[in-house]
């Protein structure tokens, strides 16, 4: 069935736009900001991490990587958990957390000259 294919394949690409959206966005805000600190990004119910801090998060928090790659994370509930092995090894910890409020709200919040990249 093509339309089932396409709809299929377009459903891969939106993703892979996605992932890609969201690791440029982390490799910006580690160079840019907290280039020493590992970076938790919330995405869903879990907290990820890519690259070197992931191997951080297996080897400091006893966390198994995802899929077999350079990446790694644990469920909401055991943040804590993950905080404090990486935080008693004498690693920062930077915590990305989703934003769902508008951005106007979200200028008031920090300060009106928050930049929303």
């Amino acid at each position: 069935n093509t339309t089932s294919t396409t709809t299929d394949e377009q459903h891969s690409n939106n993703a892979r736009k996605r992932t890609t959206s969201l690791l440029s966005f982390i490799r910006h805000q580690k160079q840019t900001h907290f280039n020493e600190a590992i970076m938790l990004v919330r995405v869903g119910d879990f907290y990820e991490t890519y690259g070197i801090d992931a191997i951080m998060l297996v080897e400091h928090c006893g966390l198994n990587p995802m899929a077999g790659k350079a990446r790694a994370g644990c469920p909401w509930r055991n943040v804590q958990a993950t905080l404090d092995g990486l935080t008693n090894a004498g690693f920062r910890v930077a915590v990305y957390e989703e934003w769902k409020g508008d951005d106007d709200e979200f200028r008031t919040m920090v300060g009106t000259d928050a930049s929303l990249e």
